[in-house]
């Protein structure tokens, strides 16, 4: 069956386009008044009643300092002051408002300058009650995916805000978020160490946005990032003529910083060099410049971060003892996912959501065997790389459900070499089944064969499984093994 329509081409039970045609302040600008007269009927035909009409661009422009339009229709030929120039100067006044050019000539320099201006359209003289209606009903519709594209950022910046907490509900989570709200009564220094995309820096926000600190700034430094002597630089700033190059005076994120909180991010980095001139401000809370003699107070906490094994460091000689003595006053320790499985099922859940937000695939769904998946994954790259495998399968996601091939090939054959582990090792009866696509009988079956392989030895089978001891405790207790 065929759908009613309105005049202007909206289905008939769309009551919001017929409050907007009733509703909204329309402006009219014309020198000449026959055509504001014939525009104006043919929109109060159409069902337009909040109609402005004026037949100069000086009066259009008086008019716009005490009222409000959301849409302007414009003659392109009038004297002193053309259509374009009348335009640009109402956006000032009404950068929302839609803006609507009649000319009777279809010129290429006044197309240059509808796009220059963001002009919603042009209609060409002479107009017709149809034009209008077309228009009107291009306009509407325009407005209201501009309406739902504004909501949907409410729902992303929302969902960016829960990004920028802390998710998971694993013991050892609730212990990361416990340190984090005794330690921010303090003004020591904080150590947080952790694999790679476990969130150090999302922890070191945390810890700055609970202190009394939050109002200042909280500056991020890559301490990898920077060569050696451009580090102390970007650290410490510099007087002017303290190098080549050095034109002016420039402050450094030490001072920058001022009553903020700065993360020094891969710390056991930091050149030995460095490190002696930081310890100094970790102890006295004071520098200088590169090439000054002025000291400068430290005011901000500072707060490190390292995904290496900082003993290792010490050992080699790159990270001085004293040094970490005294950025490990107090220390945070972000476990991986893989010894926190209860935490994956969360935040892909949490992360599924956000990207069906923003890949507009609200119906989606994700399967069980795609979840079961990723509670089951190594998950190298953590929380990072969680959240990418799941932005990619929702992006490239064309069905009803997001299912196991639509994750990236590399990520799905990184679990393939579990499999091939297990075909290594010689069994009594039939080959160890791939835990991938296995349901819970099936893995529960594959642990008993990998326990009865080792003569119950978990620590062993927990290895040919490829699980760490965490990951195996939680299926032992799960299958009452």
């Amino acid at each position: 069956m065929a759908m009613k329509v309105n005049k202007v081409g909206i289905p008939s039970h769309a009551n919001n386009a017929e409050m907007f045609f009733r509703h909204t302040p329309i402006l009219i600008v014309d020198d000449e008044p026959n055509h504001v007269k014939l525009l104006t009927a043919y929109l109060r035909d159409i069902g337009c009643s909040n109609l402005i009409g004026v037949s100069s661009p000086q009066e259009a422009l008086a008019l716009a300092k005490e009222t409000q339009f959301e849409l302007a229709i414009i003659d392109y030929r009038m004297e002193k002051i053309n259509g374009l120039k009348l335009i640009r100067k109402l956006q000032e006044s009404h950068p929302k408002a839609y803006f609507i050019l009649i000319s009777a000539f279809a010129e290429l320099e006044t197309s240059i300058d509808m796009l220059s201006l963001k002009i919603f359209d042009c209609i060409q003289k002479p107009i017709s009650q149809h034009d209008v209606e077309l228009l009107l009903a291009r306009v509407f519709k325009h407005m209201e995916l501009s309406n739902s594209n504004e909501k949907l950022k409410e729902l992303l910046l929302d969902a960016e805000s829960k990004d920028n907490q802390i998710l998971g509900q694993s013991l050892a989570l609730q212990e990361v978020k416990e340190k984090i709200r005794l330690f921010a009564k303090h003004y020591e220094p904080v150590f947080i160490t952790g694999e790679t995309g476990v969130g150090k820096e999302l922890v070191a926000k945390a810890l700055h946005n609970a202190s009394h600190r939050s109002n200042n700034e909280f500056v991020a430094v890559n301490c990898n990032a920077y060569p050696d002597t451009l580090l102390e630089s970007e650290l410490f700033g510099y007087e002017k003529g303290a190098f080549t190059g050095a034109t002016s005076n420039r402050r450094g994120k030490l001072e920058h910083v001022g009553n903020g909180t700065i993360l020094l991010d891969e710390v056991c980095d930091i050149p030995p060099n460095t490190q002696v001139k930081l310890l100094r401000v970790l102890q006295e809370r004071e520098f200088e410049r590169i090439g000054g003699n002025t000291t400068v107070e430290m005011l901000g906490r500072i707060v490190s971060a390292t995904n290496k094994d900082f003993d290792e460091s010490i050992k080699n000689g790159w990270l001085r003892q004293d040094f970490y003595y005294r950025i490990n006053r107090l220390h945070i320790h972000i476990p991986p996912l893989r010894d926190r499985v209860q935490d994956i099922e969360y935040l892909a859940l949490n992360f599924f959501k956000k990207y069906c937000l923003l890949h507009n695939k609200s119906s989606l769904t994700l399967s069980d065997e795609s979840v079961n998946f990723l509670m089951t994954h190594q998950l190298p790259g953590n929380v990072r790389q969680l959240q990418s495998v799941i932005d990619y399968g929702v992006l490239c996601c064309e069905d009803s459900q997001l299912q196991l091939k639509h994750f990236p090939g590399t990520f799905l054959n990184e679990k393939k070499s579990l499999r091939q582990k297990l075909d290594a090792v010689p069994t009594r009866n039939k080959p160890i089944r791939n835990v991938t696509s296995a349901l819970e009988s099936q893995e529960k079956e594959l642990i008993i064969e990998a326990l009865e392989l080792n003569k119950w030895n978990r620590s062993k089978a927990a290895e040919q499984l490829g699980f760490t001891k965490t990951q195996m405790f939680y299926r032992l207790k799960k299958y009452k093994l």
